[in-house]
């Protein structure tokens, strides 16, 4: 006689126990939550990074980290630098903090604060000052060399590299006349203590 199939009732699968929230599967390679700080090993060093003022490693955590994280929005405010989002532009808008992009020693200008170099920012100078129509040609027709056009920038500059933001410097060195309204009377005073430099 054939024996009689067991009663489905009785040969259920025993249900899971295991909390899906604190299931090791499904727990983030750090540790933490996922999209925070602590989840991921290799965003934590380029958050750390940014954190240290490196305009580059926001843009990098900014644009390699999900949607709506914690890492994004850390990338996306420049380390918390700006009050806006800066959407993967941190370098472009604040420059780079990191000593070899930025002349890397004193000898040429070179910064750790974010500020482009004082040669990038004299050479912007001249830019903006040649679409007013301050050319070399121009000042060399007045009886004013290149020479001394020159020395005159570099004395401008020294006068207000340290007391200039990065946000205006930076603005310069790109060619932007875009010097925050509050640092005005600082470039003022510095336009007329080198005018010396143009035998004015």
């Amino acid at each position: 006689m054939t024996e009689p199939d067991p009663d489905p009732s009785t040969d259920e699968t025993e249900p899971s126990t295991t909390d899906p929230e604190n299931d090791p599967s499904t727990t983030p390679q750090g540790g933490g939550t996922e999209g925070t700080y602590g989840s991921d090993p290799e965003l934590d060093a380029v958050y750390d990074q940014c954190a240290a003022g490196d305009m580059a490693a926001c843009d990098d955590l900014y644009l390699s980290s999900g949607f709506n994280t914690e890492y994004e929005e850390f990338g996306l405010s420049c380390g918390g630098t700006s009050s806006s989002p800066v959407y993967g532009l941190c370098e472009y808008d604040f420059g780079s903090s990191d000593p070899t992009t930025t002349g890397g020693g004193t000898d040429n200008g070179g910064s750790t604060d974010g500020k482009a170099s004082k040669e990038e920012v004299k050479n912007g100078m001249a830019t903006i000052l040649e679409d007013y129509g301050i050319t070399v040609e121009a000042m060399e027709a007045a009886g004013i060399s290149g020479i001394q056009l020159d020395n005159y920038y570099t004395c401008i500059i020294d006068e207000i590299y340290d007391d200039m933001s990065a946000e205006s410097l930076n603005a310069v060195a790109e060619g932007r006349d875009e010097i925050r309204a509050d640092e005005q009377a600082t470039l003022n005073a510095a336009v007329t203590a080198c005018q010396g430099e143009l035998g004015l």
